[in-house]
C-alpha cells in the first residue's frame, strides 16, 4: 500500500516513470526501518542485547558505499545510451533501461564484494548453493596430486582422505600457506592444521588467532579493526581446539581469544580452552573461569552459551551452581539449553554427586522454547539427563527388603 500510495505521489508531482522507482525504494527503505525496530524491540524483550548503532553502522556503511559507485556508474551508462533510436521503439526504450541497470547491478555487487560486505557475501553464497555443487559428488583422490593440487582442493582433499594428505608430509606447504598475504589461503592453511592435526604448526595458528595489526583507516570505519579477518581468527581458535595441545602460547593466545571484538572468536576460544581444561595452569584456568562468567552473561546469547558449555570443564567445586541457577528462567531458550549441557558435564565430572539434588535442579528449568526441529531440544535433552541420572540412581542404591525378600524366596525354590 504505501509503495502505491508513494510512487502515485511522485508520478503526479512529474516524475514520471523515474517516480514508480522512487517510490518503491522509499518503501523498500521504510520496510526495512520497521523490521529493524521490530527485530529490536524482540530482542530487548528477550533480553538478547539491543542492537546498536555501532552494530549496524559498518554495514550501512558499506552498502551506502556500494550504492554510491552503483549510482555514479548508472548515471554514466544512461548518459552514454540516452537517445538511442537504433531499434524499433519498444525495444530502444528496453535497451536504454536495461543497460544502466545492467552496468549498476555489476557494480553494486563489485564494490559491496571489494568492501567484504556480509549481506553480499550472504548472496554469493546463496548463489553457489543453487549451482551444482562439487561436494555432493563422490570425491575421487586418485584424479588429485597431492603435491600439485591448488589449495582449494587440497582442503577438499583433506576432509575426505585425510590420510593421504597426512602421509604425503605436507608441513612446509602448509606453513608457506599460513604466511601468505591473501587470507583466502591463509584460512585454508588454518583449516589444513586441524584437519590434519599437524601441532608442530601450533605456533603459527597462534600468530593468526592474536595478530592484532590494525587495519587502514578505511577498514576500520567500516568495521574491520585488525588486518587479520575474524572468520579467519575463529577458524584459529578451532584448529587449536581440535589440536588438544597445551602450551604457554596457546593458553595466553585462547585467553586473550575471550576478549576478542569478534563474536566467533570468543565463543570458538571458550570451546577451546574447554578443549584442554586439564592442562591449564591454576592461574590460567582460574583466569578464564572468571571470564567466562562475565560472558555467560553478555549480551550475544552464542556467546553466552558457549561460555557456559565451557564452565563445567574449569569449575573444580560446586560454587558453579550459583552461576547456572541464574539462567534457569532466561528468557533465551538457547542459554537453558546450555545449562541442561552444563549441569550433565558436572555429573560426568562428578562435581555433583547428588543425584536428587542434580535431578532437582534440572526439573526448576523452565523448559518453554522455540526450537523445533520436528523435536523441542530442551525438553529432549531435559529427558535425556534425567534419564541417565536414573540410571546412576538406579546403579548406586543400596538393595531394598523387598529384593532381599525376592532373593530369599528364589533360595528357598531352588533348594
Amino acid at each position: 500500500i504505501l509503495n502505491v500510495a508513494l510512487s502515485l505521489a511522485f508520478v503526479r508531482m512529474g516524475y514520471g516513470f523515474s517516480g514508480i522507482a522512487m517510490g518503491t525504494s522509499y518503501a523498500f527503505l521504510a520496510n526495512g526501518v520497521f523490521r529493524l525496530w521490530h527485530m529490536n524491540r524482540n530482542l530487548r524483550r528477550d533480553q538478547a542485547g539491543a542492537i546498536t548503532l555501532g552494530d549496524i553502522a559498518p554495514s550501512f556503511l558499506r552498502a551506502a558505499a556500494a550504492t554510491g559507485v552503483a549510482t555514479v556508474v548508472a548515471f554514466l551508462a544512461f548518459q552514454a545510451v540516452d537517445g538511442f533510436s537504433a531499434l524499433p521503439q519498444f525495444f530502444s526504450r528496453v535497451f536504454v533501461f536495461a543497460v544502466p541497470a545492467a552496468f549498476g547491478i555489476i557494480s553494486f555487487g563489485a564494490a559491496a564484494t571489494l568492501l567484504h560486505s556480509p549481506q553480499m557475501e550472504d548472496i554469493w553464497a546463496r548463489a553457489q548453493r543453487l549451482l551444482p555443487s562439487a561436494h555432493n559428488k563422490p570425491f575421487d583422490a586418485s584424479r588429485v596430486n597431492v603435491y600439485c593440487a591448488p589449495p582449494l582442493q587440497l582442503l577438499q582433499l583433506a576432509k575426505h582422505h585425510a590420510d593421504i594428505v597426512r602421509n604425503a608430509n605436507l608441513n612446509t606447504r602448509i606453513r608457506s600457506l599460513l604466511g601468505r598475504s591473501d587470507w583466502r589461503q591463509r584460512n585454508i592453511g588454518v583449516k589444513l592444521v586441524g584437519l590434519l592435526g599437524i601441532s608442530t604448526l601450533s605456533s603459527e595458528v597462534v600468530r593468526i588467532l592474536t595478530d592484532r595489526t590494525p587495519s587502514s583507516r578505511l577498514r576500520r570505519l567500516m568495521g574491520s579493526p585488525y588486518e587479520e579477518p575474524g572468520f579467519v581468527r575463529r577458524e584459529a581458535a578451532k584448529t587449536l581446539s581440535a589440536l588438544k595441545k597445551h602450551d604457554e602460547a596457546i593458553e595466553s593466545a585462547l585467553l586473550e581469544g575471550l576478549r576478542d571484538p569478534y563474536y566467533e572468536v570468543r565463543a570458538a576460544s571458550a570451546h577451546a580452552l574447554g578443549e584442554i581444561a586439564e592442562l591449564l595452569s591454576p592461574e590460567a584456568r582460574r583466569g578464564a573461569y572468571r571470564r567466562l562468567v562475565d560472558l555467560s552473561d553478555g549480551k550475544n546469547f552464542e556467546v553466552a552459551a558457549a561460555a557456559i558449555r565451557t564452565l563445567p570443564c574449569l569449575a573444580l567445586d560446586r560454587s558453579i551452581l550459583g552461576v547456572l541457577e541464574s539462567f534457569h528462567y532466561h528468557v533465551n531458550w538457547k542459554i537453558r539449553l546450555a545449562v541442561v549441557d552444563a549441569y550433565s558435564q558436572l555429573e560426568k565430572r562428578d562435581i555433583i554427586d547428588d543425584v536428587a539434588h542434580l535431578r532437582i535442579r534440572l526439573d526448576d528449568i523452565l523448559i518453554t522454547s522455540e526450537g523445533f526441529e520436528p523435536s523441542f531440544p530442551l525438553k529432549r535433552k531435559l529427558n535425556q539427563a534425567v534419564e541417565r541420572l536414573s540410571q546412576v540412581a538406579d546403579k548406586t542404591s543400596p538393595p531394598t527388603n523387598d529384593d532381599n525378600d525376592s532373593g530369599e524366596d528364589s533360595q528357598e525354590e531352588g533348594a
